[in-house]
């Protein structure tokens, strides 16, 4: 498992750029302040000779400890002093700093040899963006998927709390060793496009190219490509990702054309072992009617299949006045 190439060679561009023009603002304030009062610069030409200092003291042949000790308390005074100038003439103490976005990493990406915090949030947020999922991520959570709209029977309750804990659990868990395909059944309005958002988000984060869009829009993608002489549309994604969610099968136009490529969509990610999530609205008997016995024998034996009930959620928020 790694970030998407793209994903993480957009995402170094950025910290490279934000962390070049950080320093570039610092350089321009420095140049501002040594223009305007001299005694600064001379300051800082002497705290920047303090590497050098070090350097003759250790090759001085003197006693290195009390020679590094005296350049210890030297530069402590040029710093003391260094803040008082800017004091002196009205700028903050920290003024000259170069001004990181990040603390930790100064914007370099890493904490030493682990990758920063702020850099990882940049690749899930670049993984949300690529994967499709959008905005949805923001109102589709897991923490957020109210259970109370499942309470209308002790069945409906029992199913639908269990499917959310295997959704948690599947996310919680996804690994390149650990990816089994879903099925998410049921008819509109039940949750599942929040579940599978709820997934994505949480996969992405661990670091896995996510790819979330219609069937509409795939299929509509393999068939631009039929007459795309440049090759300029990409469907490969749909195959190479290391999971792909497509939503809302059945709302398709659907024929021979059609078939062939969900057919080749998952049958080929099966083959190499990578995981797949379906939504749609559609019967497993409608799913065998519609996409003929082979696919349906493939869904029905590799996926785990979730069957969702209850009554639509939309129409439950309207009569609670959300």
């Amino acid at each position: 498992m790694a970030y998407s190439r793209e994903n993480y060679r957009l995402v170094r561009e950025a910290f490279e750029k934000k962390r070049a023009d950080a320093e570039n603002a610092a350089q321009m304030r420095a140049q501002q302040v040594y223009e305007l009062h001299p005694d600064i610069f001379a300051v800082d030409v002497k705290l920047s000779r303090t590497g050098l200092d070090v350097m003759q003291c250790i090759t001085s042949g003197a006693d290195v400890a009390i020679g590094i000790e005296k350049l210890r308390v030297k530069n402590e005074e040029l710093q003391a002093l260094r803040k008082e100038l800017l004091l002196k003439y009205g700028y903050a103490q920290d003024y000259l700093n170069t001004k990181y976005e990040c603390g930790i990493c100064n914007d370099t990406g890493f904490d030493g040899l682990k990758m920063c915090k702020c850099m990882r949030h940049a690749l899930t947020l670049a993984g949300i963006e690529s994967s499709g999922i959008g905005a949805l991520y923001k109102t589709q959570r897991f923490d957020n998927f109210d259970m109370s709209f499942y309470n209308t029977s002790p069945e409906i309750s029992k199913r639908m709390s269990g499917i959310l804990s295997a959704c948690i659990n599947y996310a919680e868990n996804f690994s390149d060793d650990n990816n089994e395909s879903l099925l998410l059944v049921g008819a509109t309005g039940l949750g599942k496009t929040h579940l599978t958002t709820s997934m994505a988000y949480v996969i992405i984060d661990k670091g896995y190219d996510v790819v979330y869009d219609s069937a509409q829009n795939i299929f509509a993608a393999y068939e631009a490509k039929r007459f795309d002489r440049n090759m300029s549309v990409d469907t490969d994604k749909f195959l190479n990702c290391d999971l792909l969610i497509l939503d809302d099968l059945g709302t398709e136009m659907s024929n021979a054309f059609t078939v062939s490529c969900l057919y080749n969509i998952i049958n080929t990610r099966l083959v190499a072992g990578k995981a797949t999530i379906i939504n749609t609205n559609l019967s497993l008997a409608e799913i065998n009617k519609r996409y003929t016995d082979r696919i349906g024998s493939r869904i029905m034996g590799e996926y785990n299949i979730h069957q969702f009930l209850g009554n639509d959620i939309r129409m439950q928020k309207r009569m609670r006045g959300k």
